[in-house]
């Protein structure tokens, strides 16, 4: 597929992007502000909090399906398997082979919760303000992963779902809190949270697993998810104090 769009592009004469009407629109803009990037906290704060967000999305989405078949089935003392009621009636609606399987379908119900906090957090957003809106969704995912490490037998896997409904306006909330009033400096201000989510996509499945092997639990393994949506609480609270600081930079 990358073949073919570079192929694809190969035959289209794109535009030339010139920062002459960033620089026209910044004339107008008297919020703009001037100050490099490195000193306009709401924008540093921004990146390095993307990165925990990140790192804790992709590491939930990695190891969803081997908590949750680790929560909702139980093996006792004498080997016997226990299934939670609601598991093992989901796996017979979907005909699922195995318990992984059903896991995965419990995951695809976790996205629908996604798509759906998508497509309401902008409404929501226009009676909130957006940062207090990532903060109660941050402490809501705060209490999901606590839950989660709590690992409540055949309880905390239904509760996980929840997760991905809060998770849904986190990327594109931080991303635009974090460049706003930039002015020319924005398309650069931009190439750092696509650093940002590349160096948190390469490490975090690989520090999700070393915790699961080394204290042979999946949900220990959910405490660096935690760390990124407290994180995202503290950004979205402290978000007017940097945004008041990054404006008096020089």
């Amino acid at each position: 597929m990358v073949l073919v769009i570079i192929g694809v592009f190969s035959f289209i004469k794109l535009p030339t992007i010139e920062d002459g009407g960033d620089k026209a629109e910044e004339g107008k803009d008297t919020a703009t502000f001037k100050a490099p990037l490195a000193r306009q906290p709401h924008f540093t704060w921004g990146v390095f909090t993307q990165f925990l967000y990140i790192i804790a999305q992709i590491g939930i989405n990695a190891f969803a399906v081997n908590y949750i078949v680790e929560n909702a089935m139980v093996k006792d003392a004498s080997g016997t398997t226990s299934t939670a009621p609601l598991f093992a009636w989901y796996a017979s609606i979907t005909h699922a082979a195995t318990a992984d399987a059903t896991a995965a379908y419990v995951v695809t119900l976790a996205m629908v919760l996604y798509a759906v906090g998508r497509f309401t957090g902008a409404p929501i957003a226009r009676a909130i303000k957006p940062n207090l809106l990532l903060a109660i969704y941050g402490v809501a995912n705060t209490i999901v992963i606590l839950l989660a490490i709590a690992d409540i037998k055949m309880v905390s896997w239904m509760i996980l779902p929840l997760c991905w409904l809060f998770m849904s306006i986190m990327f594109p909330f931080i991303f635009a809190m974090s460049l706003r009033n930039l002015g020319a400096q924005t398309k650069i201000a931009a190439s750092f949270h696509v650093i940002a989510v590349g160096a948190a996509g390469s490490i975090s499945a690989v520090l999700m697993g070393w915790l699961w092997d080394r204290y042979h639990s999946v949900g220990i393994s959910f405490t660096l998810p935690l760390i990124g949506f407290i994180a995202t609480t503290i950004y979205g609270l402290v978000y007017p104090s940097l945004l008041e600081k990054s404006a008096k930079a020089a």
